[in-house]
């Protein structure tokens, strides 16, 4: 099993691609299927949502919500 901190910017990268094959996308497939183990805390979850969440970024707020709830539930 691999560990990982993701940082924002893989997560707002995966987010705005349109390339199934970008690194940053095939980091959250990893995640999503169990292959890769996010490590969080309260801080980071809280950047995740305030980054994720800003309007130039134009996010739905479900999908931001999806996101931060997947690398909660596989992360650890």
């Amino acid at each position: 099993m691999k560990y990982a901190v993701i940082d924002t910017n893989v997560l707002v990268s995966a987010m705005i691609s349109h390339n199934a094959a970008s690194p940053t996308v095939k980091v959250v497939e990893a995640i999503g299927k169990g292959e890769l183990v996010p490590l969080y805390n309260e801080e980071i979850i809280t950047e995740y949502n305030d980054v994720l969440g800003r309007a130039k970024f134009g996010f739905l707020h479900l999908s931001v919500a999806r996101l931060i709830r997947t690398l909660m539930d596989k992360g650890s």
